[in-house]
């Protein structure tokens, strides 16, 4: 699946026309889903805002983790704690360690397509995959209970602006991992002010 945009009706025809010929394919109109994320068209003035969003996800996600009426929480994480082997937490049983392993890799998801406020956080549950303990789920409910307060975020792009720059940002903590002291990074690209790639 793929997506085509261009501010010119004949153009995108023509492109469509020149596909077609080469590959197989089906125009199924204007963006309404793709890939799980729904979206949303909005004309403002003389340009589009498109949203993404994935509440049926989040929803779904919830439900199969029985957190739909968990109580929320402000932040994925508690900010200024570094994640923990928790050595002195119980391991989890199989069942509960196949539980773990499907929300990391479902927060994974979310937190890659569009929700930037997730990466940091979730970026740390997966080094506990194959050893989570009791603690380790705690702190996975802990993101799953801030998704399901932030569950309306979207993503957001407006047109109209013409700041053809490409940023990059990143930083590192300096060895804030206690045990190892390994840096955690973080990288973050925008392209005519919003983000196009984010780890």
């Amino acid at each position: 699946d793929f997506l085509l945009a261009s501010p010119s009706a004949p153009l995108l025809e023509e492109t469509k026309t020149a596909l077609s010929q080469a590959f197989k394919m089906e125009a199924k109109g204007p963006i309404r889903s793709h890939l799980g994320l729904l979206y949303q068209v909005d004309p403002t003035g003389d340009s589009l805002v498109i949203s993404c969003s994935a509440e049926s996800y989040i929803d779904t996600m919830l439900n199969d983790f029985g957190m739909s009426s968990c109580s929320r929480a402000r932040t994925p994480y508690n900010v200024g704690t570094y994640p923990s082997a928790h050595r002195d937490s119980p391991l989890l049983s199989e069942d509960g360690k196949k539980r773990y392993q499907g929300a990391v890799g479902r927060l994974m998801w979310l937190a890659v397509t569009y929700r930037l406020d997730l990466i940091t956080a979730v970026g740390f549950v997966p080094r506990s995959c194959s050893a989570p303990t009791e603690a380790h789920w705690v702190e996975v409910k802990r993101i799953l209970r801030y998704v399901a307060g932030t569950r309306n975020f979207k993503l957001s792009f407006k047109g109209g602006a013409r700041d053809f720059t490409l940023r990059c940002f990143s930083d590192s903590d300096y060895s804030g991992k206690t045990i190892g002291r390994k840096s955690t990074s973080g990288i973050y690209i925008s392209f005519n002010g919003f983000p196009v790639h984010w780890r």
